[in-house]
């Protein structure tokens, strides 16, 4: 690293500065006044330095000198490939949901019957966060929601599920939320059962198995 070291009538003043150059020798710069430097210099002012090397006196510009004071570039690293092949970086990316709107959640409507299955894992249902449940006609019966595999893109993911009023107080309208191929909702194989209006739950992946976070009593 060169320095550089500002003189006037042999009395060190300012500070030295470190720079970037291909040479590898100490220049030591006395002001001459007849080309004094300005508060604020601007490229094409001039002034005199001596070069220690030879002592000559050499006439120089500001801008000369700057030139050799080199700031390194910025350089940005490249993402190249098919984005699907890279594994762990789609995965982060799938797992990410989106903040714009986070202050809204829109609701997908799923219309339910008895004795009906309905399969989260299906693609219509990849971007789903908030599931709006309506019981189809007035005829009791069971039926069934399972939900996605808790691993893969659905790492991290939360799904809230929830029904309307055409759930009947009586309980005769239910609807199964079920884990799948052996995995577990909060510790259990078990089904989550929704069977009446205004109930339902939140729940959450944590890549191999679904949490209940939130339910409704």
């Amino acid at each position: 690293m060169e320095t550089f070291t500002l003189k006037k009538r042999n009395r060190y003043e300012g500070v030295t500065k470190g720079c970037t150059s291909k040479t590898k020798k100490e220049i030591t710069m006395a002001i001459n006044y007849t080309y004094p430097l300005k508060d604020s210099p601007v490229t094409a002012d001039e002034f005199l330095i001596i070069d220690s090397v030879d002592n000559s006196t050499k006439k120089v510009t500001t801008s000369s000198v700057l030139s050799l004071v080199t700031t390194p570039a910025t350089s940005w690293g490249t993402i190249t490939g098919t984005l699907s092949t890279q594994t762990d970086l789609q995965t982060a990316l799938n797992s990410k949901e989106s903040t714009a709107g986070a202050r809204y959640i829109p609701s997908t409507g799923i219309s339910v019957q008895a004795d009906e299955t309905i399969n989260l894992s299906d693609s219509e249902y990849d971007d789903v966060f908030m599931i709006l449940l309506t019981w189809a006609g007035e005829s009791p019966g069971t039926m069934t929601l399972n939900l996605p595999t808790a691993g893969g893109a659905n790492a991290n993911r939360t799904i809230r599920i929830i029904s309307d009023s055409t759930f009947e107080a009586s309980g005769s309208h239910k609807t199964n939320v079920t884990p799948t191929g052996g995995e577990n909702l909060d510790g259990s194989t078990n089904a989550f059962l929704i069977n009446r209006g205004y109930e339902g739950l939140k729940i959450w992946s944590n890549g191999t198995e679904w949490f209940i976070i939130q339910q409704k009593a």
